[in-house]
Order: C-alpha cells, then structure tokens, then sequence
C-alpha cells in the first residue's frame, strides 16, 4: 500500500506557496525489528490485565485498575530472570478516571481525576522508594482534562467558566506557566464563539505543538478553524505552524514534520491519518490508509531514523528519509480483547522506553511482557 499525497488546502505560516507530490512505500518490518522476545510465564506475580508504564534498571513498572476504581502500580524487579520480585509500589482508592502515566527522572507521574469531583485533577508523583506527593491540582474543570508529558515537562489541557488554558508544569523546576488562555461564549443551543484548545504533543525536548479551533456560532464537534501551534520552552514563545482543513484528536510533531489523527464525526471508513512535511516552501502532506476513525494514534516518539506512532492494534515505523513505512501489528483483529470460557486474552498498550517497546499479553494461565527491539 502506498502512503499518498493529498493536495489539501491547507497553509504554514512560512508562506508556503507550493505542494510536492511524494509516495511512501509500505515494506515489511523485518529490517526494522532485530528480534521479538518473551518472558517467562509471570501469572504467579500479574494475574490480571495490566498496563506498562516504564523500565529502570531491570524493574517494570505497571499499573493495574480495578472494578472498583482501585489503582495499584508494582514494581516487578529482575523480570527477565527466574526469580522476578513484586513490590506495591502505590495503593490509591481516591480517583476515578487515570489519564496516563510517565516516568520521568526516576519517578512516575500519574494526572488523575478525583472520585467524586467536577473533573478535579490531582498529579501525583511517586517516587521509586514508593513514596508519593500530589504535585499540581486543578480544582475543577468543564470536561475532562487533557495531559501529556514532553521530556521534563507536563502539559495540562483544561476548560473552565468558559475558558480554556493550556500549562507547562516543569517537573525539574517545579514550575508552571500558562502557555495560552482563550475564551468562548457558548449560546443556548450549544455552539460556541470564540476560541478554544485542543489537543497536543511533540516529538522533540525544545518544545510541544497544541491545536486552537476557532469558532464562530458554530458546533465545536462539527465545525470550527483549525490552528496549530509550537509553543518553545526556551524562550517561552508560540507561532502559527499550520492551518489544516479538519481539527485533529492527536497532534504532535518536530521542526520538519507534523503527525496528525483527524477528527472524524461522521464516516469511520475515512483515512484519518496525515503526515505534513515541511521544506523550502513546499508541504507535503501524506495520508496513512491504516490510521482511521476508532484506530487513531495515542502516542508517538522519534527512535533512530523512524517516527514510531501507535495506535491501538499497530505499531508504525515512519522512514521520513527513505520516504516509507512498515507496520507491526501487536494487537490485530485474532488476538486483541479474545475472551472465551477456556482461554480469554488481553494484550496491553505498547509504551517506549529507553528505545525498546514493551507490551504485556494476557491469558487465563499466562501472562507474559513482549520485548521489541530495533535492528
């Protein structure tokens, strides 16, 4: 299959005045995973369907969500040997709604919601010794908040009384900063006028992309102006990037690319997945088939010469270079959420961690972490 061009209307606030028309080849993935490893049966210490958060040292950090709201990270020390040790780590029934987990300079950050709130979010870190301490809180917010962790750095998403604000929490400083405050009325049927911010990520430690959608009496679902900005950490300042035609659920990039999962309302057979290549006055812009409505991207990072994006069966290694792409599918149509009486499956997210992706797969008699490495 071919990643092709669309010559969509959009701009750059570069001036750019032209469109390339550039295919990217799909190759298989074996030139690009030197080997696939798995670990030892490891039900006796993880019984249950789990999510990975990181590696240290040789220990796996993981978390675990009961039926009843209950959050439980472990720490499974020397896992790749025959004597793995567990350790609960963290023990909270005071949340509801987890949104994510990071580690970052040996501790795990975790933004959840509390239990019974308007949206208030609390950040919690643990430390590796098992401490914890709530570190940033939000009081309330109209929706649900959105974060997402670039190196050092936690970018908190929020809406309240009509506005929305986007921070920078630096977890090294310790200190925030309001990167952008916007304001809309929203009228008795619903649409909004004014300006309101989306999403946001980035592919490199200088700085993150978000998304303004500017509304004028329209359905913020349906409609509204696409924007997208980076915002730099270094001089705290902010430009116009690009002004793509449909608003995204996932936006990230770096200083020559920007990777985006559209928002698609009304047609799930729809290709939602956009690559724009920025370069002397030219964008590319390049549709990923495999990327679409219910299969959009969640998370991306740069490992040696790929874009590694994931979305929620597959994994893409993009070749911006050689202009191609593989896929490896982890989590595909025969073995994803499998349950039946005698063998019921799960396989968890995929996460990247010091250049190695890992993943757990479940059974009623198994669980084992899948370890890929890249050649």
């Amino acid at each position: 299959m071919l990643l092709v061009l669309l010559l969509a209307g959009c701009s750059a606030n570069s001036n750019t005045t032209s469109l390339l028309e550039v295919e990217y080849q799909t190759v298989p993935v074996n030139g690009i995973i030197e080997k696939v490893e798995r670990s030892k049966n490891l039900y006796e210490y993880m019984s249950k369907p789990s999510s990975p958060i990181g590696v240290v040292n040789d220990h796996i950090y993981y978390d675990q969500l009961s039926d009843m709201g209950k959050m439980d990270i472990f720490d499974l020390a020397n896992f790749s040997s025959d004597e793995p040790m567990l350790n609960t780590l963290f023990s909270t029934e005071d949340y509801s709604i987890w949104l994510g987990s990071e580690i970052i300079n040996n501790a795990i950050y975790l933004p959840a919601i509390k239990d019974g709130s308007a949206f208030a979010l609390d950040i919690i870190k643990v430390g590796l010794d098992g401490s914890s301490d709530i570190i940033y809180s939000v009081p309330s917010s109209i929706g649900l908040p959105t974060v997402y962790f670039v190196g050092e750095h936690i970018i908190i998403s929020t809406t309240h009384n009509n506005k929305t604000r986007i921070v920078d929490y630096n977890s090294s400083s310790l200190e925030s900063t309001i990167v952008k405050e916007t304001s809309y009325f929203k009228a008795s049927d619903g649409k909004r006028t004014g300006e309101f911010i989306l999403y946001g990520g980035s592919l490199e430690p200088s700085g993150f992309y978000y998304e303004l959608i500017e509304l004028d009496n329209e359905d913020l679902e349906a409609a509204g102006q696409s924007n997208i900005f980076f915002y730099s950490f270094d001089d705290h300042s902010e430009s116009l990037v690009l002004q793509p035609d449909e608003k995204s659920l996932f936006v990230t990039g770096d200083d020559e690319f920007i990777l985006i999962s559209e928002y698609e309302l009304e047609n799930p057979a729809r290709v939602s997945g956009k690559l724009y290549h920025f370069s002397d006055k030219l964008i590319e812009v390049s549709e990923i088939p495999e990327i679409s409505p219910g299969y959009d991207l969640f998370g991306a990072k740069k490992i040696k010469n790929y874009i590694v994006a994931f979305n929620q069966k597959d994994i893409f290694f993009i070749d911006t270079s050689a202009q191609r792409y593989s896929i490896y599918s982890y989590r595909n149509d025969t073995n994803y959420n499998v349950y039946d009486d005698d063998n019921p499956r799960h396989i968890s997210s995929a996460i990247l961690s010091d250049d190695i992706i890992y993943y757990f797969e479940f059974s009623n008699t198994s669980t084992q972490l899948v370890t890929i490495y890249l050649a």
